[in-house]
């Protein structure tokens, strides 16, 4: 299943159309197949001065016309402040031979169910991205590389002792980011979707940054790696580092937004338009299976 990203845009004081709301809601995930439009589930509207933007609307590819929407354009989207009269970039194409791609984090820890009843209520639109949207378009994605060439790699949160003394610091102190998964225990394991096949390699890390205290830098300049597609979690943590770290190393980046979540999509939007256009380019999953189709 794939998924595209779809803007909806609405002057301050216009009234949301009828198809993209409920009753409890004014800004709703939909499915929209041809001739007919479903709602799954919602979220809340994002509201800015003079506008609404109705910017979580997740679409199976259908060729459908949609009145009063615009698919996501990646030369357009998620500007920060420093670039929004910023140029158009380039056309991106994706070589097979010198782009791979990174798949970062997406382990069973993640998607375990919260011991807290109050505390996995709070983490069900996280569980929800990443079963419905991410994990579904990952896998997309891992068949189309391996299917045209591109080279497939991956890295995981492991230590290697079983005490976690290898670990860095951020993964030592207390609250969210404590973290002590052995290399071999189950949950430091990808969920099963995410299988890594016998010469695809599969980076440990200690650290957020993919590149930071691993030998990824080399294995990329040793393959011909010039561009490095990117995928998995957490958006505003792991992804964040490793997408800065890629490009300090002079690599063209892409951050594949629905193939990526974050806590919250707050957090996720957020942290995609702080990285935009200066440490890579921010796509959604059809813009990116064109940049590889060239």
């Amino acid at each position: 299943m794939v998924y595209c990203f779809l803007w909806v845009h609405l002057h301050s004081g216009d009234q949301i159309p009828s198809r993209y709301l409920n009753s409890k809601v004014c800004h709703s995930f939909i499915s929209v197949l041809p001739g007919r439009i479903e709602f799954l589930h919602s979220t809340r509207i994002c509201c800015y001065k003079t506008r609404c933007m109705l910017k979580l609307v997740y679409l199976k590819l259908a060729k459908v016309n949609i009145l009063d929407a615009i698919i996501m354009n990646w030369k357009t989207a998620y500007r920060s402040f420093y670039y929004t009269n910023a140029e158009q970039p380039e056309d991106i194409v994706l070589e097979p031979a010198k782009t791979a791609l990174l798949v970062i984090d997406i382990q069973n820890t993640y998607l375990e169910q919260k011991a807290d009843t109050q505390e996995n209520t709070r983490w069900q639109p996280f569980f929800e991205r990443m079963n419905d949207v991410v994990i579904p378009n990952t896998v997309s994605l891992i068949e189309h590389c391996r299917a045209n060439g591109t080279e497939v790699m991956f890295a995981r949160i492991a230590c290697l002792k079983p005490d976690g003394r290898d670990r860095s610091l951020s993964q030592k102190k207390p609250g969210f980011n404590y973290l002590l998964l052995p290399r071999d225990r189950l949950d430091s394991q990808f969920v099963p979707e995410i299988d890594p096949n016998e010469d695809e390699i599969t980076i440990l890390k200690t650290t957020d940054s993919a590149l930071t205290g691993t030998n990824l830098r080399l294995i990329l300049h040793n393959m011909g790696i010039e561009n490095v597609v990117v995928a998995g979690i957490f958006t505003d943590q792991c992804i964040s580092s490793t997408v800065r770290s890629l490009a300090d190393e002079s690599y063209n980046v892409v951050v594949v937004e629905n193939c990526c979540a974050a806590a919250t999509m707050e957090l996720h939007h957020h942290e995609l338009e702080v990285i935009n256009m200066i440490y890579c380019h921010v796509a959604a999953l059809g813009e990116v299976l064109g940049f590889m189709e060239g």
